[in-house]
């Protein structure tokens, strides 16, 4: 009973130390977060700066094949839109309003220099 018990708070302890480097490895906290901005085709606005009402049809046809939605801020930041679980669809509750303003809540990314969010809602911004 001893060693089960001097295992269990070895294991405790030493997950207690690699946790901070764990999270510090892996970029800021993720926080829940609320987000106003276009929502944009990443492969036409990263290459070329393409967005906007014209280009709705492109960014629609892209994003339904699979390519990657994110949101375009009002101070020109990009959050890529990521799945919010295993197997779930990031462009799902986006693609309704492709190259629109809208607000979206959910949880921030900051890692590996990309920020990103797994949306929880969306609504169309006032």
């Amino acid at each position: 009973m001893m060693k089960v018990m001097a295992f269990a708070i070895a294991g405790s302890l030493a997950l207690a130390i690699a946790a901070p480097v764990m999270a510090d490895s892996m970029g800021s906290a993720n926080k829940t977060v609320t987000v106003t901005g276009q929502v944009v085709d990443l492969a036409c606005f990263l290459s070329k700066g393409v967005h906007g009402m014209d280009h709705k049809a492109c960014a629609t046809a892209c994003a339904k094949a699979g390519g990657a939605l994110g949101i375009l801020t009002k101070d020109g930041d990009v959050l890529v839109s990521i799945e919010p679980g295993p197997g779930q669809d990031p462009n799902k509750l986006l693609l309704p309003y492709v190259e629109e303003n809208v607000t979206v809540t959910g949880t921030e990314f900051d890692s590996h220099g990309v920020k990103s969010i797994a949306i929880a809602s969306v609504k169309p911004a006032k």
